[in-house]
């Protein structure tokens, strides 16, 4: 069992996912998302995945407030040590945040 809970139906879409395994989506994100079990569970595996690659790039962070803080917060961090970031999102928070934080 993964963990993750679903209802279940006809697979809206099939794809392939980390570690090359096919995940079939059996329902909406926002209907995912619904369920906190379901984005801890998410969360976990995704953390997971990415530090099991010892050659990863990717940090993996939990924030139980507002997490668009936290993303813009570390985003701007890891830019003043001269890194490249990619900031991405379907939120316009983001956008806000970036545009009023950065410089």
């Amino acid at each position: 069992k993964s963990g993750i809970n679903a209802e279940y139906g006809k697979p809206k879409n099939n794809c392939q996912g980390i570690g090359g395994k096919d995940i079939d989506i059996i329902v909406s994100r926002s209907q995912f998302c619904k369920n906190p079990e379901n984005k801890t569970n998410l969360t976990t595996f995704i953390e997971q995945s990415f530090n099991q690659d010892a050659g990863s790039n990717v940090t993996v962070m939990r924030s139980n407030k507002d997490a668009d803080t936290l993303v813009v917060k570390k985003a701007l961090e890891l830019c003043e040590t001269g890194k490249i970031v990619k900031v991405k999102g379907n939120d316009t928070d983001l956008l806000m945040l970036l545009l009023y934080h950065g410089n």
